[in-house]
């Protein structure tokens, strides 16, 4: 009897033992996968923005900023090491993009100088603004006018792509900064890490001045309620 008792108890011991394990394993597992997906998913959204070189092409950025949301937006464990290399992939990708707008943005854009809604016909056509071009019957003439309406056509598109662009300069550098808030701190080793990165993401020296000078504004978490 006695001798059934200790084989039952060194059983439930075991099981305990493995079940134990296995749960350790599955945890250990689990965090390893999604730090892989994490890092996937970065290396994708950063091919993203390297490619991205066509600023017509703005649905391009709709989708990155999707993707980079997507990807900031997880709850994490601000004590977890994992997390926090998480965390600092998750601004670098903000501070990229921003980055990618700079390479797109046209600094000498000039809103006010707006495309024309009709382009006046040559005035040897004695036609009116608007005017179709197959009622020029002179060949030179009618050429010089639909070239003149093709550039009219590309000025509008680049006008709407800068605005835009402009548009989401204004959108992402509020959720740069409000990730900031978000998920960094006021110790020193933040802050440092903050800046290192805005100096290894930025190239644009007015922009790295504009992004300080937002931050100088911006209140993180103290280091005592974090």
């Amino acid at each position: 009897m006695k001798n059934s008792i200790y084989i039952l108890r060194r059983l439930f011991t075991t099981t305990i033992i493995v079940l134990g394990i296995t749960h350790a394993s599955a945890v250990f597992g689990a965090t390893k996968g999604q730090g892989m997906i994490m890092s996937d998913k970065y290396q994708q959204i950063t091919v993203q923005l390297c490619e991205t070189t066509n600023y017509f092409d703005t649905s391009a950025l709709y989708l990155i900023e999707k993707n980079i949301e997507q990807l900031t937006t997880a709850k994490n464990d601000s004590h977890s090491i994992i997390d926090k290399g998480e965390r600092k992939k998750a601004l670098e990708l903000w501070l990229k993009a921003i980055a990618t707008l700079d390479r797109l943005l046209d600094p000498y854009f000039d809103p006010e100088d707006l495309p024309q809604i009709n382009i006046m016909p040559p005035p040897e056509t004695g036609l009116s603004s608007g005017a179709a071009p197959s009622a020029i019957k002179d060949e030179k003439l009618r050429e010089k006018y639909e070239q003149a309406i093709e550039l009219n056509i590309q000025k509008g598109k680049r006008y709407n792509a800068q605005l835009k662009l402009r548009e989401l300069d204004k959108a992402w550098s509020g959720k740069m900064i409000s990730y900031i808030q978000n998920h960094y701190t006021d110790e020193a080793s933040d802050l440092s890490e903050i800046n290192l990165l805005i100096e290894k993401c930025i190239q644009n020296e007015p922009r790295k001045e504009r992004i300080r000078e937002l931050l100088l504004y911006t209140e993180v978490a103290t280091s005592e309620n974090n």
